[in-house]
């Protein structure tokens, strides 16, 4: 486990998980042992459904976002496509989801869907697949450019490094293969 997953409610649910069904593996367990087993595997069972009905209560963030980041994904994928991405991120969203954060469920399952579908369409839109970090640094430095060149004035490779937080030889490589 990382050290981010033992920080949070989804790495000890994860952890949680792992020991139970160790513990159903394990054959010299006493018949109580057995039932509290039972007892703990129904439990995660039952989360799993809630994790269901969390995600389901929020489909219509999934069908927002797929409707609106279309225009971006081009004629590699449709909306249904993102559609579905959007709902694998709305489970990402409800197995990782803290209410003790103070933060509304449909804002964070937002992030998640936005990340999910701006993944499948960057995986489904070049023939030669490139890391989403990589993309999103090729993003960053466009997004340089284009606001220096909002602003007119002269700009060196330098400042439009230090702008997209790269350095200057990652610019000249992402200048390169992008």
């Amino acid at each position: 486990a990382s050290p981010a997953s033992d920080r949070t409610r989804a790495g000890a649910v994860e952890r949680l998980r792992g020991a139970v069904r160790a513990a159903a593996a394990d054959d010299s367990l006493s018949e109580e042992e057995r039932r509290l087993v039972a007892t703990a595997q129904g439990l995660l069972t039952e989360s799993e459904g809630r994790y269901w009905i969390l995600a389901n209560s929020a489909l219509s963030v999934a069908d927002h976002w797929s409707r609106k980041m279309i225009r971006s994904a081009g004629v590699a994928l449709d909306v249904s496509d993102l559609y579905q991405e959007g709902v694998i991120g709305l489970m990402t969203a409800a197995i990782r989801f803290e209410p003790s954060r103070r933060v509304l469920f449909s804002t964070y399952a937002g992030l998640w869907v936005r990340a999910t579908i701006r993944k499948a369409i960057d995986n489904a839109s070049a023939t030669v697949r490139r890391s989403s970090a990589f993309l999103y640094e090729m993003s960053r430095v466009s997004k340089a450019d284009r606001e220096a060149a909002a602003l007119g004035i002269n700009t060196t490779e330098a400042d439009i490094a230090e702008a997209a937080l790269v350095t200057p030889d990652r610019l000249a490589e992402i200048r390169l293969i992008g």
